[in-house]
């Protein structure tokens, strides 16, 4: 493999992982957004947590938000054997995204097709539920 397919393979390498880093999020967070108020709801440095089991692996998804924003999710089999650690980081002048483990397989379109479709559906069916819930005192009126 020459340099240039090479450099080519991992710019390719890390733009599926960043793909996998944003359905682990997803999936960990259940399809909510990371918002000021979760961010919040961690320690005083702004700093939360989220772990989620899917399929044999766990995820867990770590954000802070001080003076810049950080991202860290590491996806990690039962066995131990880590399959992701990803860091994400923004700031007001800069962003990086850095990739320290990814082993691709068949698991990387599971997930990503997991968070796309079916956390999306699960996170829509807890929306209808909620709003059934609100509405339902107004079903027993009579007009």
């Amino acid at each position: 493999m020459s340099d240039k397919e090479f450099e080519k393979a991992k710019v390719e390498a890390k733009a599926k992982a960043r793909k996998v880093h944003d359905a682990a999020k997803t999936i960990a967070m259940e399809g909510k957004p990371i918002n000021r108020d979760w961010l919040d709801d961690g320690n005083y440095e702004n700093t939360n947590e989220a772990t989620k089991t899917w399929e044999k692996c766990t995820i867990h998804l770590k954000a802070k938000d001080a003076r810049s924003y950080s991202e860290w999710v590491t996806i990690t089999l039962d066995d131990g054997t880590v399959l992701l650690k990803t860091y994400y980081y923004i700031s007001d002048y800069s962003g990086d995204f850095d990739v320290s483990t990814f082993r691709t397989g068949a698991w990387v379109d599971r997930l990503i097709t997991y968070a796309e479709k079916d956390v999306a559906a699960d996170k829509e069916r807890r929306k209808q539920a909620e709003l059934q819930e609100k509405l339902k005192p107004f079903s027993e009126i009579d007009f």
